[in-house]
């Protein structure tokens, strides 16, 4: 359900409301996966207890425009009952006795090898009975000249806070606040643009479960604070060639400055606890 109110010819304020559902995917019910490397071990199994996740969804906000500038800002609150939230610690390690025709055993990091058998972490999906989600997301856009056409900025911002209301945590799958900002220019032919972006991301929250890492002295694991990537900026340049409506062209260069980063969404998930590089 959704409404709408007019303000006045450049102003609109609205409202939403969604029920959503989303069932388990055959992966998360039924499926393992084994990963044995010199870097990491881990394995995921599937839960075929799983239960469908429902939501209450709330969204309002303001969008407008004037001559020159486009722009809008809105928050958002997301219930969730029956959260199906993936790469989740069980707690549990599997012992794998496996040959070393290669030597990997030697190479692999000691704390996950015991007696000659590598320990791996134990993944699963999960449904938490009482999920939060909110957030505040805005953008801006200012044309110097006339619209579509010289130079223009571009601003967005994405805050998003997630919260585990049945462990009393934060959410770890929740991605940490992002800024991107774009400088574009179009000739006045139309057919060539270019644009610089900057994206920032910063350092995400986590659960206190996460920050615990891995710890289990029965199989002489060491205490660990699973990795938690640093804040990073890139900055990208692109240029586009638009030929006619049924033929384009792009050319880029990205992470212009070759910053060293790691998303959150791949980190948290690889099965490597260690707060280095090499993990």
């Amino acid at each position: 359900f959704a409404a709408i109110y007019k303000i006045n010819n450049n102003l609109n304020f609205y409202g939403k409301y969604a029920r959503s559902f989303r069932a388990p995917s055959w992966e998360d019910l039924n499926s393992s996966h084994i990963n044995l490397t010199q870097y990491s071990a881990y394995t995921t199994i599937g839960n075929p207890n799983l239960k469908e996740e429902t939501g209450d969804n709330y969204e309002i906000g303001l969008k407008g425009r004037t001559s020159k500038t486009d722009f809008g800002i809105s928050g958002f609150l997301n219930e969730y009952t029956n959260f199906l939230d993936k790469s989740n610690k069980t707690g549990n390690t599997v012992g794998y006795n496996v040959t070393d025709p290669t030597g990997i055993l030697t190479r692999f990091n000691p704390r996950r090898v015991v007696n000659g058998v590598i320990q791996a972490t134990e993944y699963q999906t999960r449904n938490i009975f009482e999920v939060q989600i909110w957030g505040v997301e805005a953008d801006y856009k200012y044309h110097f000249s006339e619209r579509n056409k010289g130079l223009s900025f571009t601003a967005s911002a994405s805050y998003v806070v997630g919260e585990n209301k049945t462990d009393n945590e934060n959410l770890d799958s929740v991605n940490p606040f992002t800024a991107i900002t774009n400088f574009e220019y179009t000739f006045p032919n139309n057919k060539f643009s270019a644009s610089l972006t900057n994206t920032f991301v910063g350092t995400p929250t986590v659960s206190k479960t996460y920050k615990k890492g891995q710890e289990d002295n029965s199989n002489n694991f060491t205490p660990s604070a699973a990795y938690i990537p640093d804040s990073f900026l890139t900055t990208d340049i692109t240029f586009n060639y638009k030929a006619s409506e049924r033929f384009s062209a792009n050319l880029g260069v990205y992470n212009l400055f070759d910053t060293t980063y790691y998303l959150w969404s791949d980190i948290r998930s690889n099965g490597i606890t260690g707060n280095d590089d090499t993990a």
